[in-house]
Formats: C-alpha cells, structure tokens, sequence
C-alpha cells in the first residue's frame, strides 16, 4: 500500500511539473524569441535619457499601446507609450470603424515610414494591461529625422 501511494505521488509531481514548464515553441515565446525585438537593457539604465532613431511602423492597442519602431540596425523597438504631443503616432477611428480588432484606433498614415530621433526612458509599469510591472521604454521626445 506504501509503494502504491509513493508511486501515485511520484506520477502526481512529475504531472503537475510537466504542465508547469513553459513550451519554448509557443508562440508566446516565439514572439520573445524573435532575433529583431530589441529588448530593453535594463541593468545599465538609471532614469537617464537616452536616444535611438528610428523609422515609425506601426501603432498598436492590444494588451497595452505599442508603438512600434526600427532603428538603422534593423531592431524592432516597442515603446509602452507616448508622452510627445507634437505627433500623434495613433489616430482614433470613426465609431462605425471600431471593432474589437483594432479598439478604435489605427497607425497614422502621414507618419508611417518617416525617421525620427527618438528620446525615451524607462518606467516602471505594467507590460500588459494586466501583467508583471517592468521597466518599458516610453517615448518623451520626437523630432523628425528625413
């Protein structure tokens, strides 16, 4: 009876293990996997400034705003927000236009593909609308670069 239960708890353990360990393959870790996503170095960051230039691609509102960049190397950089006003990166739509794929708001047209010298820091906030606080690069200043 002893060797029965100890089997049951050893077959129970490796179950609950398995089903806690993350597949690599997903395609969640895909997308963080991905060799053009530039992630943020945050062990040399200490609030300071720092500046990157960038081509604008797209804007996105999903789990959280993302505004989506490519600098000269060809990193993808994905800022968690924007608190430039001379440009808006993300344009509202027309109610009729709304739906649940794109919650309102698309990329603007008229920025799209254009240069800029970007200055951002880091904040700590959530990544997502309901996930870990990190530190995410924020945009603080832009200038069209051409």
């Amino acid at each position: 009876m002893y060797k029965r239960r100890l089997l049951l708890l050893v077959v129970f353990t490796s179950l609950l293990f398995a089903n806690c360990m993350t597949d690599p393959s997903s395609e969640e870790n895909e997308i963080l996997n991905q060799d053009t996503l530039l992630d943020s170095p945050i062990d040399t960051v200490n609030n300071s400034v720092l500046v990157v230039k960038a081509k604008f691609l797209e804007f996105e509102l999903n789990d959280a705003s993302h505004y989506i960049f490519k600098d000269t190397a060809g990193n993808v950089w994905d800022f968690g927000g924007c608190e430039e006003k001379d440009y808006e990166f993300a344009m509202e739509l027309q109610s009729e236009k709304q739906n649940e794929e794109n919650q309102g708001w698309k990329t603007n047209p008229d920025l799209k593909n254009k240069w800029f010298e970007i200055k951002y820091s880091y904040r700590n906030q959530p990544k997502y609308q309901d996930g870990p606080v990190m530190k995410v690069p924020i945009i603080l200043q832009v200038e069209l670069s051409e």
